[in-house]
């Protein structure tokens, strides 16, 4: 059975963008199960991206692989938000 792939988005959802991610995942891997945490985080807001998954990640099944994409003018910004959902996985962890 394939890992569960949460995604978190800034493409919104009045045109195809998620659907097609939805597609191609579930092509490539059927019977993958697709969690939608948002898609409606503005574009260039990595704050709100990493708020969003530190509220959520500790909801995601263990073995979820997140894929959290937003629209970023500056290269370090995806890195930020990555190291603040794993910072909020390790302190979920502890506080359990």
């Amino acid at each position: 059975m394939p890992r569960p792939i949460a995604f978190l988005s800034d493409y919104g959802l009045a045109d195809e963008f998620v659907g097609v991610c939805h597609s191609i995942w579930v092509a490539q891997a059927p019977g993958v199960a697709i969690i939608d945490l948002t898609h409606e985080i503005p574009a260039h807001d990595v704050r709100a991206g990493a708020l969003a998954l530190v509220r959520s990640v500790q909801y995601l099944p263990d073995e979820a692989v997140v894929v959290a994409r937003l629209y970023l003018n500056v290269k370090f910004a995806a890195v930020v938000v990555l190291e603040e959902v794993h910072r909020s996985r390790q302190r979920a962890v502890i506080a359990e």
